[in-house]
């Protein structure tokens, strides 16, 4: 479908609709031309005059330029000129340019005009939804959002024209195109929610599982740290055995030792008080002799009796007696004294005669 688009100052090029089912990616924008001269001041009259210029050359960027260029020099906007602009736009790949200017022609009173406006409007939405898709960086998930939100707004574009001209046969068969595209986008949204929701159950599994092992982990330290302890307790419970078992040892040496150097003590003392009971007794018999010998001197010895009669100068045994009592007294007082003196601590002394 083609219309004849009258400009607001009565000029006049051939802009054509956006083609029907499917509609087709823009071509590439042409390079920009060179910069031209300085001129004068520009006027509405002039843009245009520069717009129409560019269209039958297919300069659609210089075209769209110029008219915005006269859209702005105008007191109020014109939905013509922004009709014009809007498919200039288009076919130079400026698709946000082009779908804010068909928003700008759809505010008309003329339905026509409006109606042409809905339908491209859908249309331009459309080419931005593919071209999101096209965009999507490779590896990352596509914005799947923002094309289901163009795809919608596209449905809702080509319903508008519907209502304006049911005439619009290519609007219905583009709403369609545009309902299952929208379908496989929502799809792939719930598809996406599935793998992100997959990924997350992983890592909540993953996060499960670290936590596990970290507190088996956390577990096994501490049970061999419970180990440790209770074998350096039993280490040091048998070192204190051990150390106790030492002390009752030395301790039992030690009372050995001091009970055998008691009883050697007490030995000693035995074996001295024998050597002075023998000492005492050698002395008791000394004294005996001398008295004796004092008594009976070698050269008044007397004589003896044959018949075993008692004569003169002979002890009779009454005497003997009283002596040897005597001798036993003496020794008997010596050992006393011999005892008195050990336990006073002073040396014993030599014979006392």
């Amino acid at each position: 479908m083609k219309l004849i688009l009258t400009m607001s100052a009565g000029l006049a090029f051939n802009g054509a609709l956006v083609a029907a089912s499917p509609p087709t990616a823009p071509p590439p924008a042409a390079p920009p031309p060179a910069a031209p001269p300085p001129a004068a001041p520009t006027t509405p009259t002039r843009d245009i005059a520069i717009a129409t210029d560019a269209a039958s050359r297919q300069a659609w960027a210089e075209a769209a330029a110029a008219l915005a260029r006269a859209q702005a020099n105008l007191p109020e906007s014109d939905p013509l000129l922004a009709y014009d602009q809007a498919v200039a736009a288009y076919r130079a790949g400026d698709l946000e340019q082009a779908r804010t200017a068909f928003e700008r022609a759809r505010n008309t009173t003329d339905r026509g005009l409006a109606a042409s406006s809905a339908y491209n409007l859908g249309n331009t939405r459309m080419s931005l939804a593919e071209q999101d898709a096209k965009a999507a960086v490779p590896g990352r998930q596509p914005d799947l959002d923002l094309q289901a939100q163009r795809f919608e707004e596209a449905i809702k574009s080509y319903r508008d024209a519907i209502a304006l001209d049911p005439t619009l046969g290519e609007a219905l068969a583009n709403a369609e195109l545009a309902w299952n595209r929208l379908q496989e986008v929502q799809q792939q949204q719930q598809e996406q929610q599935q793998e992100q929701q997959q990924e997350q159950e992983q890592q909540d599994q993953q996060q499960s599982g670290e936590q596990q092992q970290q507190q088996q982990d956390q577990q096994e330290s501490s049970e061999q740290q419970q180990q440790q302890d209770q074998q350096q307790s039993g280490e040091q419970q048998q070192q204190q055995q051990n150390q106790q078992q030492s002390g009752e040892q030395q301790q039992q040496q030690q009372d050995q030792q001091q009970s055998g150097e008691q009883q050697q003590q007490q030995d000693q003392q035995q074996s001295g008080e024998q050597q002075q009971q023998q000492q005492d007794q050698q002395q008791s018999g000394e004294q005996a002799q001398s008295e004796d010998e004092s008594r009976n001197p070698p050269n008044r010895r007397p004589h003896q009796n044959v018949s075993g009669t008692g004569q003169p100068g002979h002890m009779t045994a009454e005497e003997a007696a009283r002596m040897l009592q005597a001798v036993r007294d003496r020794a008997r007082q010596r050992r006393l004294e011999q005892a008195a003196r050990e336990a006073s601590g002073v040396a014993p002394t030599g014979k006392d005669w």
